[in-house]
């Protein structure tokens, strides 16, 4: 696999449009890999990341090498570093991670967002049994109840709009943070009426232990959970 890191030039207004609109985002990452064959081979993941010092990095992660001479100019602060890796993993390993995802649940043949930070978890400890790995377990009460969960760090994240235009609709997304908002779905008919979209979003840091290495190995190739292209879903480790 291949990562990249891509530092934002804050001065750039490509580059400040895409942080505010992950369409647009997906489509500017897209460009790098050509044709429609060439970006499916590379499975694309990403993450917007704001560092300590308040610079802003995209964490590029594909199956292929990308072409990053396609980024608008001044998009970066300087030509993003791209390092070929290969996971090496074991069976009871214990690793950092940050995940960046999208919580949901199906109802009534719907996809709907978990928004409440207990079920956040719970959502997340179902992922990592089926992903190959667990999570350490703390006791909390809720209304008066001991329960154990997954003792991970849920970051609540800020609300943007994004809007595009596709058979003739204009089509907005709005991705949610862990407090505000609901899941929710409008479809508009192909006369220019309006789509909307709601995601939720949660970003998880944490601890967790390898419990099946080649389930992990897919699961950092395929990422996890739903809105992949709206940049949720990277699983990212280090040694803890």
């Amino acid at each position: 696999m291949f990562l990249s890191q891509l530092e934002i030039n804050p001065r750039s207004r490509d580059a400040q449009r895409d942080l505010a609109d992950p369409y647009q985002m997906h489509r500017t990452l897209c460009r790098a890999f050509g044709s429609k064959a060439e970006l499916e081979a590379a499975r694309l993941l990403y993450r917007v990341d704001v560092l300590q010092n308040g610079a802003t990095v995209v964490l590029v992660q594909t199956k292929t090498a990308p072409d990053w001479s396609t980024l608008p100019s001044n998009y970066c602060l300087e030509a993003p570093p791209t390092k070929e890796w290969q996971p090496r993993l074991s069976d009871d390993q214990t690793l950092s991670f940050r995940l960046r995802a999208n919580p949901t649940v199906c109802k009534d043949g719907k996809r709907r967002g978990l928004y409440d930070e207990h079920a956040q978890l719970m959502w997340l400890a179902r992922k990592a049994e089926a992903c190959g790995f667990s999570l350490p377990q703390e006791e909390v009460e809720i209304e008066g109840k001991l329960v154990r969960r997954p003792a991970v760090q849920v970051v609540p994240e800020g609300e943007t709009m994004t809007e595009k235009r596709e058979n003739g609709c204009a089509v907005q997304f709005r991705r949610v943070d862990t407090i505000a908002g609901q899941h929710a779905k409008e479809t508009g008919k192909a006369t220019g009426e309006t789509k909307r979209a709601l995601f939720s979003a949660a970003r998880f840091d944490g601890i967790l232990q390898v419990t099946d290495s080649n389930k992990l190995k897919e699961t950092l190739e395929n990422g996890i959970g739903p809105a992949k292209a709206f940049g949720f879903g990277l699983l990212s480790l280090r040694r803890a």
